[in-house]
């Protein structure tokens, strides 16, 4: 009896330091990327490819794994993104495509139309310095009178100009150029707006909305909030799309009371407004978008996803996390605004809009095929048939560590060195928010990849571990 137990503790002695000496060397090998050269954006030739003749999109993986990878070339983004938001559905024709974009194009305007009603209505006493912002936005300027006058899509149809000051003159370009196929001319686009005015006016008039509680405090922050939007980008050094930034956003908050507005939404916004030019495209785009976002702006979602930034360093390099610890900022606040705004104030505006693209592509996910195959070649290499050793029935991961999480903490860990040598809690916070306008996208896309890759194997380790202990 004595000896079978000896020979038990033993076994298990060896396990335990055969388990030790993996992790000592996947730690070993947890080497931080260099950053690769990329190849360049999709051609509109190999955009095209995805789609077949009517316009269906038929090879969405392939798009996917291309927006996450190179992106595409920024003349098919604004398409793309129509499919990536969900505006058009993947089976869709160029036709069916058309008549979503009339349709979206008479909603927004039937939104727009009883927002400035119900605006009006509410009349509010402005406080002292708002009254000339509010003027701003409400002021056209020469060239907008001009755009709206000579509007004839909606002129035709005797409606309010007010639409789209961009949009709508874009929309009759496409279509006389025939950039979707020429299925639509500008007589049938008037006659489907025409068929659309009335649901959509009904569909306006049943949207909830909450004039009296939320609204007003959110139009006060938008006032403030879209005035200083970007303004070093020379498209928002424009008072015209100023004016949709401020437009989309208050009727967002009217009509979405639940969610309202927070700031940190106008950076979200003027994302899609740089890609589409178009305020329509924006506003649904950007609907479509807050539909999982929103969760982003509750307190009790923030604190959960900063918990699994603190969760994944800890398993990752248990070193910079008791770092974090010891300097009392174990909170980890310092991750609101990167995760909030997915990082957008960190980058170069056109860089913020491809790692935009790379998140909402979510082809490197931890349920992705690509995570099951790298668990899978992790576990061949694991065990060996001849020491007795089988497949593990499943690897244990945890799923709420999104891309996003991985690019959270590779920023942490591509400046651990000036960050550790940050002597308190005030200049951790301000050595990291210093990081603003100055990352390398392309540094924190391998390094996220690459620790992405490491976690899966190291839950193998942990998973196989669990089972031969078993």
């Amino acid at each position: 009896g004595l000896v079978s137990k000896f020979v038990c503790y033993s076994s298990d002695l060896l396990v335990d330091l055969q388990h030790a000496c993996i992790q000592i060397e996947r730690a070993r090998n947890l080497t931080l990327p260099m950053a690769r050269r990329r190849d360049p954006p999709a051609s509109k030739e190999e955009v095209e490819s995805w789609f077949d003749k009517d316009g269906r999109l038929v090879r969405e993986a392939k798009m996917r794994q291309t927006l996450f990878e190179v992106g595409v070339d920024s003349t098919c983004r604004r398409r793309i993104w129509k499919f990536l938001f969900g505006i058009y559905p993947p089976h869709s024709t160029y036709l069916e495509q058309r008549t979503h974009d009339l349709e979206h194009r008479a909603r927004y305007k039937a939104l727009r139309e009883r927002w400035e009603v119900l605006d009006r209505v509410m009349e509010p006493q402005e406080p002292e310095g708002m009254s000339k912002l509010l003027a701003f936005y409400l002021e056209l300027s020469d060239d907008e009178a001009c755009d709206m006058h000579t509007n004839q899509l909606h002129v035709q149809l005797k409606k309010n100009s007010k639409v789209d000051e961009g949009g709508a003159s874009q929309a009759c370009c496409d279509v006389r150029r025939g950039s979707i196929g020429g299925l639509l001319d500008d007589e049938d686009a008037l006659t489907v707006l025409a068929i659309l005015e009335p649901s959509c006016r009904v569909f306006a008039n049943k949207e909830k909305f909450d004039i009296d509680s939320g609204y007003p405090k959110a139009k006060r922050i938008i006032l403030r909030d879209v005035h200083r939007t970007d303004r070093n980008n020379h498209y928002f050094s424009h008072k015209r799309n100023l004016r949709k930034v401020y437009r989309i956003l208050l009727v967002y908050a009217l009509f979405h009371p639940d969610v309202g507005y927070a700031q940190g939404m106008n950076d979200i916004l003027v994302q899609f407004l740089l890609v589409t030019r178009s305020e329509v495209d924006s506003y649904w785009m950007f609907s479509k978008h807050m539909e999982e976002k929103r969760k982003d702006f509750m307190e009790a979602t923030m604190l959960k996803k900063i918990d699994y930034v603190k969760s994944l360093l800890e398993e990752v390099d248990s070193s910079m996390f008791q770092f974090f610890k010891a300097s009392e900022c174990q909170d980890f606040l310092f991750c609101h605004r990167l995760l909030l705004l997915d990082f957008k104030r960190e980058l170069q505006l056109e860089d913020s809009i491809r790692l935009l693209e790379i998140l909402c592509s979510h082809y490197l996910e931890l349920n992705s095929d690509k995570a099951m195959a790298e668990t899978d070649k992790a576990l061949n290499m694991y065990f060996v048939n001849d020491q007795g050793g089988s497949k593990a029935g499943g690897v244990s991961v945890n799923l709420n560590f999104t891309f996003g999480i991985f690019v959270c903490v590779s920023i942490l860990l591509l400046h651990k060195e000036k960050i550790c040598s940050a002597s308190d809690a005030a200049s951790i916070y301000g050595t990291i928010n210093g990081l603003a306008m100055k990352l390398d996208l392309n540094a924190v896309l391998d390094t996220a990849e690459g620790l992405f890759y490491k976690y899966c194997t190291m839950c193998v380790d942990k998973s196989c571990y669990v089972e031969l202990n078993c």
